[in-house]
């Protein structure tokens, strides 16, 4: 996910500003419902090195790039690399879906119905400056995964808790899960 968000990135930036781009990025692998829900944070500096002479070329005011074509360029990326692994076999299967190990084909055709769909990037405006920046890396990335005021009871081997609920919009939605799955997550 690193390799293909910055490659998706920094040719992004190349092509549409003619700069060598940068960025500082955060992997997360659970959403706030505490399911499997891998994503990369970037952060990108709102310029770049010219190609051409080396000099900054800021573009503060202006998005760095579509999203919906980084977000194509991304997945394109990314499903280049799982492809490759597969063919190449270094692609370690977790136990868990084991049944994938069967052949090569079986494996390409499960990472093909993620490729057929559209992914979402989000790009949001900046932060309006270095400390900003800085504050909100602090508070991001130390966070734990989920803090004690979202979990309401502990009772009969389960774990009740708050998430954010994004198809619904609900920002205080309840679940349960078994207290084993809760720990593992």
């Amino acid at each position: 996910m690193f390799k293909a968000s910055s490659k998706a990135l920094l040719d992004l930036i190349a092509t549409k500003w003619k700069v060598k781009g940068g960025y500082t990025s955060v992997l997360h692998t659970w959403g706030s419902a505490l399911n499997v829900h891998p994503h990369v944070h970037m952060i990108v500096p709102a310029g770049g090195f010219s190609l051409q002479d080396n000099k900054w070329v800021g573009f503060r005011k202006q998005y760095i790039a579509n999203k919906d074509a980084l977000a194509l360029r991304f997945r394109n990326v990314f499903m280049k690399g799982l492809k490759k692994m597969i063919n190449a076999g270094t692609l370690k299967i977790p136990s868990c879906h084991s049944y994938l190990n069967s052949n090569q084909a079986t494996l390409l055709d499960f990472f093909n119905k993620p490729h057929s769909k559209k992914w979402n990037v989000h790009i949001q405006k900046t932060f309006g400056g270095e400390t900003q920046v800085i504050k909100y890396l602090g508070r991001y990335v130390h966070r734990t995964a989920i803090s004690n005021s979202r979990i309401l009871n502990i009772s009969k081997g389960k774990v009740f808790f708050k998430f954010k609920n994004y198809k619904t919009g609900n920002l205080n939605d309840e679940m349960s899960l078994d207290l084993s799955v809760f720990l593992r997550r």
